[in-house]
């Protein structure tokens, strides 16, 4: 395939994100930024789509440039979500409310500074006193056992509940969600 020209920016990006190395170029990295932005946005990816089949290299840029800007006011949720955290059976545990963008965004980067100090960290989606998600995240720890035990204890309840990931990152989905206070009666339970 044949690629125009005026792409060769974008793809080069592209590669650069795909390699974990986006923060070595400034567009790259401002690419990156509105990605993780705008990333639960179905209509991104069609707008993206179109924008490069039509090779409408100012929308992108415009895009870009607008997601990066907000990835960056989102970035002053952090230290709120690293101030919630708690610590039970050893697990580093903090919240955010799922509705808020800022700190959906936030959430990764907050990970990952806690992971710094902490050897397992999982981040509840809290609305209403529902914990509808888990996101678990370790730099040097599986967390799959953590994933598997508290999965089991969901069904024992009778909780439908689904989750996995890789070694060091996961997550657990519960679609009716879980009371905040039932699910701290499980993780009290974890020993890993």
């Amino acid at each position: 395939v044949e690629v125009p020209k005026e792409l060769d920016p974008i793809l080069r990006a592209a590669d650069l994100i795909d390699s974990g190395k986006s923060r070595e170029d400034e567009w790259a990295w401002t690419l990156h930024r509105a990605y993780l932005f705008h990333i639960e946005d179905q209509q991104m990816r069609k707008d993206l789509y179109r924008w490069i089949m039509n090779k409408e290299i100012d929308s992108i840029l415009r895009w870009a440039e607008e997601g990066a800007k907000g990835y960056e006011k989102s970035r002053e949720k952090i230290p709120e979500i690293i101030g919630r955290t708690w610590i039970a059976s050893g697990l580093a545990i903090s919240w955010i409310d799922p509705r808020s963008k800022e700190e959906k965004t936030a959430m990764r980067e907050a990970m990952l500074e806690l992971e710094k100090k902490h050897e397992i960290v999982l981040i509840l989606e809290v609305e209403e006193n529902l914990v509808r998600r888990i996101h678990i995240g370790s730099i040097n720890k599986h967390v799959k056992p953590i994933i598997d035990k508290i999965l089991e204890d969901l069904r024992r309840r009778k909780i439908t509940a689904s989750g996995g990931g890789r070694t060091n990152v996961g997550g657990i989905q519960i679609p009716a969600g879980i009371e905040l206070r039932e699910l701290m009666e499980i993780i009290e339970k974890i020993r890993h």
